[in-house]
């Protein structure tokens, strides 16, 4: 007989604004991939326009603000689209040409050479980077093939 699993509790991931019950938005979706074999944006979107979802507050509905919203992810979109080529302490360096730099709440975009160049700036961005690698390392726990992978990572935050 097969062993009865326990019930998922959802919670909220740190960072993240939700509006409603988690818990519910997380049975919700749970119930989408259930029922279409995977919860993908269409049917998430889908989902929320009944005033019933629980994934309904979640939205905006206002086509004005929800198009305003939509042109600031093409700018994002667009910044992350730019690369840039540079020699940078002597090796020739190709990347995003900007970056995203944490400046209390805002993030706005920095030009990726100011940013290397920087003193102040580097250690912004070497402190995000490092929190970012913290929120790998615990998003991908679980898979266990990664194991020499997170004993790489953990051995770098360790000496930091």
């Amino acid at each position: 007989m097969a062993k009865k699993q326990e019930p998922i509790r959802y919670s909220k991931r740190p960072g993240f604004h939700l509006k409603g019950d988690v818990t519910k938005i997380g049975k919700r979706l749970h119930q989408l991939e259930d029922a279409v074999g995977g919860a993908s944006p269409e049917k998430i979107v889908e989902d929320a326009r009944d005033p019933k979802s629980p994934l309904h507050a979640e939205f905006e509905w206002d086509d004005t603000l929800a198009a305003h919203e939509y042109r600031l992810e093409q700018a994002r979109y667009v910044v992350r689209a730019v690369e840039a080529e540079w020699t940078y302490e002597e090796t020739k360096v190709r990347t995003s040409a900007y970056v995203a730099v944490a400046q209390g709440s805002k993030t706005p975009y920095r030009e990726t050479r100011r940013v290397l160049t920087n003193a102040e700036e580097r250690e912004k961005w070497k402190a995000q980077a490092l929190a970012d690698l913290r929120a790998w390392r615990t998003k991908y726990n679980h898979i266990k093939e990664l194991v020499d992978v997170y004993a790489a990572v953990d051995k770098v935050l360790k000496d930091l």
